[in-house]
């Protein structure tokens, strides 16, 4: 019981914790420690004091309570409570179903369930005597469902569940010797909030995040953007087995032993961890390689550089060089905002040409897992020339820019600033100031903004970054279960290179392959694997898609033939492929273009699905409500 006491009140104890200490980095790439284990830290203290004491604060009536509390959670059949409100039906155990996200608990489900645990180990007393424990238990348990119904980067505060709890009733917190009514000082009140707020935050970050973890995997889809789905671990293994056992055999090989000591002895980026993404049907693999890893440094555990952090230099080289030669990158865009002006200068160049009248013919395709296919030699062939300079200086700096300036204004404040912190490179011997860097701007650039240098530099050679970019190309090692495998095709999605890489490794395709639509009467848009041909040419739309839909292996390019659409009558291999009128708004990357004028505007389709999607996430949480 004294145990227990220093896990849910550490603040009392003298112990690290959440209000009044600070995280260091190197211990922990969050913003809050770990609490859930706190063994060793306890031991320590025992050795340092030599004695074991509880605070006057919590003698007495709260220690009854909390010896309550783990009698409580000894007797507590979660695994009762879990089958009964979660309950694993005959369909969703079906091993037939392809329906992923429907075999998830819903939140409702999972609410129950975690709001029954709570109430089986937590006794009422601990939130109060008579109808006011009966109201802050309430509250506590409102506060618990809306932690499960919290979205995807959504947050909810200590502050937000503390507001409505009342302490006056709480008997277990008066001091020794208090006479029940007197009243309250403020030093008096002031202290039963922290402890009421240690007690609070041990039950949502020690308690209910651990429930939820031990027995659901909680994970977003890629199709449902950041509502988060629970799924009961005896169901998430039986549907991510066939999915795993498919990456070990067509993706990944387990490295054995003798290898491996052999890699690891001279290796320097570290190994990734794998997870699977559910699909409305099937699972989609991300690879982690933002995770911090634990290293042994001069007999001290410290966090390491993630994957992506060791790889930053390499991506900001590759960023310069893309900037350099705008032929590079083929019928590149990296965003939907550089659709616009792409179209603009096509309609401008049919203008000029007299074509200005022509129908245009819009074909589009999309390639099948293009990370996890494109063959590794032939990328590194093509990454390896694109560094030109021998040496590169590498910096930082921070970007300020005002946002909602007019309504502070109004306010009587000033201006809210977002930064942003980026990193830049050029070749050592051309190395600038970043006024220098800044001046070479476009007239007009960003005004307003503010720049702050960070001054230090780090220089990085050419053979470094090849040999660094291979290593992570050629030899990424994956950890799946205790086995490590190494990646064989394809490169890491959740590189921070992936992306970069691909449009650079597609514009050579483009450049041997698909050459014949440089005609001057077409436009080639390419969003990393999301092909768009817009042309005066019929005949050059149907080359284009027979050329992409017979595949082309060198390249690892497959198309998926249910995405494929144009607005014209076209077959491939005896299949029709997706049509659209040839006057109509034609969908690409969430923007809409009009095949007669190419004006653009948003996909009206894609927002209307997003609103029903919240109206029927809106909808189920009423529903809750009422019951």
């Amino acid at each position: 019981m004294l145990h227990l006491l220093k896990y849910v009140f550490p603040r009392q104890h003298g112990l690290h914790n959440v209000f009044t200490s600070q995280v260091d980095r190197k211990d922990s790439a969050h913003q809050y420690l770990d609490y859930t284990l706190r063994e060793q830290e306890i031991k320590r203290q025992n050795l340092l004091h030599n004695k074991v004491s509880v605070p006057k604060r919590l003698r007495g009536l709260s220690q009854t309570l909390f010896s309550a509390v783990l009698k409580r959670h000894d007797e507590c059949p979660y695994a009762k409570l879990l089958d009964h409100y979660c309950a694993v039906t005959r369909s969703r155990s079906s091993p037939e179903s392809q329906d992923v996200l429907g075999q998830a608990s819903s939140a409702n489900s999972v609410s129950a369930f975690s709001r029954a645990a709570i109430n089986h180990v937590f006794p009422t007393r601990l939130w109060g005597d008579g109808t006011e424990g009966i109201s802050n238990r309430g509250y506590i348990m409102a506060a618990v469902d809306k932690f499960v119904r919290l979205q995807r980067y959504e947050s909810m505060s200590l502050h937000d569940v503390m507001q409505n709890i009342k302490i006056s009733d709480i008997r277990w917190l008066d001091p020794p010797r208090q006479e029940r009514n007197q009243r309250l000082s403020a030093s008096d009140f002031a202290k039963r909030q922290e402890i009421i707020a240690e007690l609070v935050y041990y039950v949502f970050d020690s308690f209910l995040t651990p429930l939820i973890s031990s027995n659901f995997y909680v994970t977003e889809s890629s199709s449902s953007r950041n509502q988060l789905f629970y799924f009961r671990h005896d169901v998430w293994q039986r549907l991510s087995e066939p999915a795993l056992s498919d990456l070990k055999t067509n993706m990944f090989e387990e490295v054995e032993a003798s290898t491996l000591r052999t890699l690891m002895s001279r290796r320097t980026l570290g190994t990734s961890h794998v997870r699977l993404l559910p699909k409305d049907s099937g699972m989609r693999p991300i690879i982690n390689l933002r995770r911090r890893v634990l290293s042994t440094a001069r007999g001290k555990a410290v966090l390491g550089k993630s994957i992506n952090s060791a790889m930053t230099p390499v991506y900001n080289a590759l960023n310069y060089e893309k900037g350099q030669d705008a032929s590079r990158l083929g019928a590149s865009i990296f965003s939907a905002d550089e659709i616009f002006p792409r179209l603009q200068e096509f309609r401008l160049h049919l203008s000029e040409r007299g074509l200005g009248g022509r129908p245009l013919y819009f074909a589009k395709a999309d390639v099948r897992s293009c990370f996890d296919t494109i063959p590794q030699s032939l990328l590194m062939s093509v990454a390896s020339r694109l560094f030109s300079a021998t040496e590169y200086a590498i910096g930082r700096y921070a970007e300020g820019k005002a946002i909602n300036k007019s309504k502070s204004l109004q306010a009587g404040f000033g201006p809210k600033v977002a930064w942003k912190f980026q990193g830049r490179a050029v070749p050592a011997n051309q190395d600038m100031t970043l006024s220098q860097t800044l001046n070479q701007l476009p007239s007009g650039d960003k005004p307003g903004n503010v720049f702050v240098d960070s001054v230090v530099r780090r220089y990085e050679g050419k053979r470094n970054m090849t040999d660094l970019l291979e290593e992570h190309i050629q030899s990424n090692l994956v950890q799946i279960g205790s086995a490590l495998y190494r990646q064989k095709t394809g490169i890491p999605q959740g590189s921070i290179v992936s992306s970069l890489l691909c449009s650079l490794f597609y514009a050579e395709m483009e450049e041997k392959v698909l050459g014949f639509v440089r005609d001057g009467e077409s436009l080639l848009l390419r969003l990393i694997d999301d092909f768009l041909l817009i042309t005066t040419n019929k005949q050059t739309a149907q080359h284009f898609m027979r050329v992409l839909h017979n595949g082309l292996p060198k390249y690892g390019v497959t198309i998926k033939r249910e995405k494929s659409v144009v607005n014209f009558d076209m077959e491939v291999d005896n299949q029709k492929v997706t049509r659209l009128p040839l006057k109509s708004d034609f969908a690409y990357c969430g923007q809409t273009i009009n095949t007669e004028n190419l004006n653009m505007s948003k996909d009206s389709g894609r927002r209307d699905a997003t609103s029903r999607f919240i109206k029927i996430l809106l909808c189920t949480k009423l529903t809750a409500i009422r019951l």
